[in-house]
């Protein structure tokens, strides 16, 4: 029995050298592996598009700037190829090959973590240089590859480019050929799966970008009726008056389910949009005066899911119809003195 454990453990560390050597593969030049080496460094700034292509999915960001000193307003689009199921068998007949895949798209606002992963790839690091991509064993790093790409465009300047090649072992790292110096670097993967996770991880459901708890003044409008709310120093108390002497109790009501309206998704292009007057617009105004005034419309509609836009979406959103609703209950009450 030791023998057989002694060649067993043979096995594994013959196993565990091999496994090593594939993730950290060497030409026959051996090139020397410099560590946390900067692929490129670019202001965020100047970038106006940051797109990810892996086989027919397909991810883009498109940051807008207004302000060196703000988030931009950043527009996502992805293209994801989705595997159908074949229909189940049926007695006497054989189960057919499967659907061919069908390919979704999306488009929406993008939140934080957009702004987050454009600004880390626009000053892209890799773990190390590997080398000239001339002097490697190119398969050995699944290259070259001209299905699976990153690429960050500059506006009037060259687009910087790089081609993805096979991940590591234990699929931390993945290989990458930059198309500019020609190098072969070793990129940490975690940026790249965030960025490929888009559609489940990047979606700005904010209709206004900050809680209407922190607006100093909340004007409501409908058909021919208006009315305005002003926060009292008291936290979460509003009232007729910037001095009221009480909170008012509905009107608190009002701006609590105001904040739960989220966004669910925003219509695609071919959609129609909300058109003629809202059933409510609110309009909303910080004493900062950072942003002017914010404003809101919501619109009831037909439809399963009611419909929004406002000064901080741009383009027409999906919302939840219960709890539009509830805030336009809640706003006629107000606005009728009821």
């Amino acid at each position: 029995m030791r023998r057989h454990h002694a060649i067993l453990a043979v096995l594994v560390l013959a196993a565990t050298v091999w496994a090593y050597f594939v993730a950290h593969p060497l030409s026959g030049r051996a090139p020397k592996l410099s560590r946390s080496v900067q692929v490129w460094d670019v202001p965020p700034q100047s970038v106006t598009a940051l797109t990810l292509r892996e086989g027919k999915d397909r991810v883009a960001l498109q940051p807008q700037w207004k302000d060196a000193d703000a988030p931009p307003y950043i527009w996502v689009q992805t293209e994801t190829t989705m595997q159908r199921q074949a229909p189940p068998a049926t007695p006497g007949r054989k189960q057919g090959p499967p659907p061919a895949p069908t390919v979704e798209s999306a488009a929406f606002k993008g939140n934080a973590t957009a702004h987050q992963i454009l600004v880390a790839l626009a000053s892209l690091t890799a773990q190390r240089d590997v080398g000239p991509y001339q002097g490697l064993d190119a398969k050995q790093f699944g290259l070259p590859n001209e299905d699976d790409t990153l690429e960050l465009t500059r506006g009037d300047k060259p687009a910087l480019k790089m081609q993805l090649g096979r991940l590591t072992y234990g699929e931390t790292g993945r290989y990458v050929r930059d198309l500019a110096d020609g190098h072969v670097y070793l990129l940490p993967v975690r940026e790249l799966r965030r960025l490929k996770a888009a559609r489940a991880a990047m979606m700005d459901r904010d209709l206004l970008g900050y809680s209407p708890e922190q607006a100093d003044r909340i004007e409501l409008h409908a058909a021919d009726r208006s009315r305005t709310l002003f926060r009292l120093a008291k936290a979460g108390q509003w009232g007729e008056k910037p001095d009221a002497a009480q909170g008012d109790s509905n009107m608190a009501a009002l701006v609590a389910t105001l904040q739960r309206v989220k966004v669910m998704r925003y219509l695609g292009t071919g959609e129609a949009a909300p058109t003629g007057k809202p059933d409510l617009e609110v309009r909303l105004a910080r004493a900062d005066g950072k942003n002017g005034q914010d404003w809101l419309r919501l619109y009831a509609g037909k439809g399963v899911e009611a419909t929004a836009v406002s000064s901080y979406t741009q383009r027409p959103v999906e919302v939840p119809r219960q709890i539009v609703q509830q805030v336009l209950d809640k706003s006629r009450a107000l606005l009728h003195g009821t």
